[in-house]
């Protein structure tokens, strides 16, 4: 008998997409940093037989069809991959600036970091057809389109994405704070989003906590200067 290396290393060549009934699976490298969210969708679309999820050096070496990122790991460097994958990049938000940052990226569809199952599939298909979900999104919206020529004409590109950044505040958050920047209280706010007070309170904790800021006021100042909030009227 002949003895074996305890320790033998094999090249694996990189996944083709699998074959579903009459055509091929769509592969999909998931290249975001945070555990949670990688973990949350890799979860959904492992449950997908028409799509192959692969992460790291796999999903590098793949032939990718489509690539999801994180928005707010945007800045962080992803190696290229063997083919250049359009991209569907997630984000907390649902804003016009989210849409139209997600846009800059280079991105041709967008989702929140929560979307079900169904709905973050739909976009991948969508977006590995060939189409753009989030160019009609923005077209949809005047404020957004708009936004989005004025970032074009005035040269926005990959190294002034640190200017305009996308909102990390929740659509409750922003309304919250949205209401704090017209002056209104923390009592008034509560009964007209239907809200505790206790509630209001905690979400106001989490803005101050994502704007930097120390008072109410300050992180509304702050919101509107990064674009993540419209001033009052």
């Amino acid at each position: 008998m002949l003895a074996t290396s305890p320790r033998q290393f094999y090249l694996i060549p990189p996944p083709q997409s699998p074959v579903v009934g009459d055509r091929a699976a769509t592969l999909v490298h998931l290249a975001v940093h945070d555990h949670r969210v990688k973990r949350r969708v890799g979860d959904l679309l492992a449950l997908r037989q028409e799509m192959r999820v692969v992460e790291g050096l796999l999903g590098q070496r793949s032939e990718a069809e489509v690539r999801i990122v994180l928005l707010a790991e945007v800045n962080r460097t992803i190696p290229p991959a063997a083919t250049s994958p359009r991209v569907v990049a997630l984000g907390d938000g649902h804003d016009d600036s989210a849409l139209v940052c997600a846009w800059l990226t280079g991105a041709s569809g967008y989702a929140r970091v929560h979307a079900h199952g169904e709905e973050l599939a739909g976009i991948i298909r969508r977006v590995a057809a060939g189409e753009s979900p989030l160019l009609e999104a923005i077209s949809r919206r005047p404020q957004a389109a708009t936004l989005l020529l004025s970032r074009i004409m005035n040269g926005a590109n990959g190294q002034g994405l640190a200017k305009f950044e996308s909102s990390p505040l929740t659509e409750r958050q922003s309304q919250i704070l949205s209401a704090v920047a017209r002056g209104e209280k923390g009592t008034v706010i509560a009964g007209r989003l239907n809200l505790g007070k206790q509630t209001v309170k905690n979400h106001i904790q989490e803005i101050l906590a994502k704007t930097g800021a120390r008072t109410r006021a300050q992180a509304a100042a702050v919101a509107i200067s990064k674009g993540w909030l419209a001033a009052p009227d």
